[in-house]
């Protein structure tokens, strides 16, 4: 995992910290004032490293770990299986029961965001001809 840009301590840094307040028995406010973070700071990394050792003073990831929001897989299918038979967005998402906006994002998503886009086989207008300048006479 890659550290935060703005933390102001590396893991080496907040190994380094908990190392002064273990070992060499300075005080967590001492150490905090000395690397530039505040008291609540170094109580935290402290406190992560006595109760995971080293692997908790790795960087966490700061995001959702599941979005309860997220549309389910199986409706997900249903979109595009509506949007087989030719469906527009508004009529899959009446039938489905979810928002306009997180169906046509889906279709989207999905390379099916206008209908001509089932079309599998697009027809080309070029003519092909066997010699250059066939045509011209």
């Amino acid at each position: 995992m890659t550290n935060c840009r703005n933390a102001k301590l590396t893991p080496a840094a907040r190994l380094e910290l908990v190392r002064r307040i273990v070992e060499d028995g300075e005080g967590a406010s001492a150490v905090a004032d000395a690397m530039h973070v505040s008291r609540s700071t170094a109580r935290k990394w402290l406190t992560r490293f006595q109760q995971e050792g080293p692997a908790g003073l790795a960087s966490r990831p700061s995001g959702r770990h599941a979005s309860p929001w997220k549309t389910p897989p199986d409706t997900l299918a249903a979109v595009i299986g509506l949007r087989r038979q030719r469906l527009t967005a508004l009529q899959i998402a009446r039938t489905l029961q979810i928002g306009r906006s997180t169906v046509a994002a889906y279709l989207k998503s999905a390379g099916l965001g206008r209908l001509q886009d089932l079309d599998v086989e697009r027809h080309s207008r070029r003519y092909e001809r066997a010699h250059a300048g066939e045509s011209v006479r």
